[in-house]
């Protein structure tokens, strides 16, 4: 609220434009517990509104594929946004963990407004990562963003899973 002229004030949500191309894609990948096979999972965002989930664990892969719409990825444009990852001055992969040589890596690609960015790190298992690279802001800016999209990307296959209650 605004005090001195008694008016709310509301910050607007990121709006893609019908013709913008808005593109992401998340990808986490490592061994199993046990070291023997690995383990991913990827959601893909294409810009006609299709979300991919591949989901591998050792033989057996889950795929799936459903229509978001127009709200969903203007909010996810949103958390693009709010993150700043498309900066290119502040998110710089070159001084980050590489992924490892087995294949393990927490990799993000996006395509927005004809900017196309890319990262790619080793796996991230707590803050300290995080702490001890050679970026510190640039790694927390792009871990930051992977948490974010992986929990929308899980929640809506979640819904789309779930059975509705009985009243």
């Amino acid at each position: 609220i605004n005090a001195e002229y008694g008016t709310h004030t509301t910050k607007l949500a990121t709006m893609l434009a019908p013709e913008e191309e808005f593109y992401i894609r998340y990808h986490a990948s490592g061994r199993s517990p046990y070291g023997r096979q690995m383990e991913w999972i990827e959601f893909e965002l294409l810009p006609d509104g299709v979300l991919h989930y591949v989901n591998a664990m050792g033989r057996d892969t889950v795929r799936k594929s459903i229509r978001v719409g127009q709200v969903l990825r203007d909010e996810l444009a949103r958390i693009v946004d709010e993150s700043r990852v498309m900066q290119k001055d502040l998110v710089d992969d070159s001084k980050w963990p590489s992924p490892h040589q087995d294949g393990s890596r927490l990799e993000i690609e996006i395509v927005r407004n004809n900017e196309h960015v890319s990262f790619a790190s080793a796996p991230i298992t707590s803050s300290l990562d995080v702490r001890s690279s050679d970026d510190p802001l640039g790694l927390a800016i792009f871990f930051a963003l992977a948490q974010d999209s992986k929990e929308l990307f899980s929640t809506i296959f979640k819904a789309q899973t779930s059975k509705p209650t009985p009243y």
